[in-house]
């Protein structure tokens, strides 16, 4: 995906915070939790406010985390703050946990090879938004 409906003006990134925050959303695991589900669509609608409130009352989803670091994006992208590259590592790293939490409490935990299975779908998972993220950041990255 590439930025098309708005240039950003922050000079890291010609992406929207709208446009970064619907490119990870499709990362998430599936929200299983009601709480998970109140969060992904708080921040689908643009309640960023509550997005924040939410991770206080989770300390340890990983899911509901990333909602909450995801919501500061647009701010941060308005406000041209120079930070936004370590806060949509934060998202990506939670959102990489969420996945791992999501197959730790889904799956068996170790493949045939003895491989810890939710530990290599996190490893998975960051590369993938190691991708996309070069993407994202291509305008200082092409300097």
């Amino acid at each position: 995906m590439t930025a098309t409906t708005q240039t950003s003006s922050h000079p890291q990134t010609n992406w929207s915070g709208k446009e970064i925050i619907d490119m990870l959303i499709c990362e998430l695991p599936e929200a299983n939790s009601d709480l998970q589900k109140v969060a992904l669509s708080a921040l689908q609608s643009g309640q960023y406010t509550n997005c924040k409130i939410y991770p206080c009352l989770a300390l340890d989803d990983a899911f509901v985390k990333a909602i909450g670091y995801m919501s500061s994006i647009p701010s941060i992208v308005d406000k041209k703050v120079p930070t936004l590259p370590t806060l949509v590592a934060e998202g990506c790293r939670a959102i990489a946990d969420a996945h791992q939490q999501h197959s730790l409490a889904t799956d068996n935990q170790y493949t045939d090879g003895g491989v810890n299975k939710a530990e290599e779908i996190r490893r998975e998972v960051l590369s993938k938004l190691e991708s996309i993220n070069e993407n994202i950041f291509k305008k200082v990255l092409a300097d």
